[in-house]
């Protein structure tokens, strides 16, 4: 029996050698040795990734062999793969790729070529930025057009994010970009289903932003959502299960550490004499000390956190009629307990051609969402490591320190989450006339 463990316990020791946890540095620079921030950088056929910083530095950790490949790409410049072949450094040069300025981008009135544009318009690669799983839309945009800022407004599962294009340009007023979605203005695209989308267009300056007014002075995000094909049925599924991990980054003092400073506190407000320990602590804090079983606060707020996101799709179509409609259903826990967010999503695009002039259609888009969140106190940093968690029948200790004045963070969190729902029907029916070549008129 013996003899036929160990080689299976060296296979495993082998197997777990070879696909160990490996990491990559390196810089990212243009042909002219310029930086490049925000790049992306990922394993190809997974959701491993990460972005240069400021300086075009980069750090991945992943796990696979040597002929694991690693995708680089920056928006205007050409991807590039490189065999990770057990190299701890991997500087990178990107090449500019001129053929994406023939690429069609959207603007206020219709469609142009890039290189026809004298705006400063931005093509977000929708494609490459949906290989990151990420909760909505305007975080897909980090790191992906270079003036355009994406921060996190609220970290919590569901929180939405900010979007600055080109910095702030009020300092009472709002600086929100004005968005459209199908060629009209939506004031929520944290609500859109990632996989809806077929391209993003960011206006930047005031030629391009022209023609929507006043609205559009902190710039415009033009969003289109995929259409119906002329062909065949088409059926997509598209969907990941992640999970989330804090990395535990505060050190603090064990039970017997934080005794020891608590003595020297009492000390230094007494005449520079130690006080009898009945003083110092409670009698519940005295026990916990002499029992040696402290309370890692981190430990029992902080979990890991599931995510995921399943999204089904068809196209359908024939020669004047076609149909796209997709259902979507998000899921994350918070790493916080008592915090959470579900969201449901169904769209239908229809589009019919009477003739070779007009046309018409509809796009019709339903979302529910309900999020938990907890509004109490979650300072749990400074508690202190001499408490009881909960009592001998399992239950929450509202004062686990024995003083009134120190109420437990799991306490607040079960008697203060809330939860929010919001529902939204977005109904838009349009028609188009082709006036005369390369002319169409389109109304909403």
């Amino acid at each position: 029996m013996q003899n036929k463990l160990l080689p299976i316990c060296m296979m495993l020791f082998v197997q777990s050698f070879l696909f160990g946890q490996n990491t990559v540095t390196g810089t990212i620079t243009d042909a002219n040795g310029v930086t490049l921030p925000f790049a992306t950088i990922v394993v190809e056929g997974t959701t491993i990734g990460t972005n240069s910083d400021l300086d075009g530095k980069y750090e991945l950790t992943f796990t696979g062999d040597e002929n694991t490949v690693i995708v680089f790409s920056f928006t205007g410049f050409a991807s590039q793969k490189i065999r990770y072949a057990k190299q701890p450094v991997i500087d990178v040069v990107l090449q500019e790729a001129p053929e994406l300025l023939e690429q069609v981008v959207v603007v206020g009135y219709g469609t142009q070529k890039k290189s026809d544009v004298t705006g400063s318009v931005a093509t977000i690669e929708v494609e490459d930025a949906k290989v990151v799983p990420t909760t909505n839309v305007a975080e897909m945009l980090r790191g992906k057009s270079a003036g355009v800022q994406v921060t996190l407004d609220d970290p919590s599962p569901g929180g939405g994010s900010k979007i600055l294009i080109r910095g702030k340009n009020s300092f009472q007023g709002g600086n929100d970009p004005l968005f459209i979605l199908d060629g009209v203005p939506t004031a929520d695209i944290n609500s859109i289903n990632i996989e809806d989308v077929k391209s993003i267009e960011v206006l930047k300056d005031a030629s391009a932003q022209a023609i929507y007014g006043a609205r559009a002075s902190n710039g415009v995000i033009l969003i289109s959502t995929k259409r119906g094909q002329s062909k065949k049925l088409k059926i997509s599924y598209h969907g990941y299960r992640s999970e989330q991990q804090l990395v535990r980054n505060f050190d603090l003092y064990n039970g017997e550490e934080w005794a020891q400073l608590r003595r020297e506190a009492y000390r230094s407000e007494n005449n520079d004499e130690y006080q009898p320990d009945d003083f110092v602590f409670t009698p519940l804090q005295l026990e916990v000390l002499e029992s040696g079983k402290f309370v890692d606060w981190e430990d029992e707020v902080i979990n890991n956190a599931s995510k995921q996101n399943h999204s089904l799709s068809l196209s359908a179509g024939t020669e004047n009629s076609s149909i796209y409609a997709s259902f979507s259903y998000f899921d994350q826990k918070g790493i916080i307990p008592g915090s959470a967010y579900k969201r449901g999503t169904a769209r239908v695009n229809l589009d019919h051609r009477v003739n070779d002039k007009f046309s018409f259609g509809t796009n019709i888009y339903l979302t529910t969402d309900k999020r938990d969140f907890r509004s109490g106190s979650l300072n749990f940093i400074t508690l202190p490591p001499l408490a009881r968690v909960r009592d001998e029948n399992g239950e929450l200790i509202r004062f686990p320190t024995g003083e009134e004045t120190t109420t437990s963070p799991l306490w607040n969190i079960r008697e203060s989450t809330d939860e929010f729902f919001t529902n939204q029907f977005q109904f838009t029916l349009f028609a188009e006339y082709k006036i005369f070549k390369n002319f169409r008129y389109k109304l909403n």
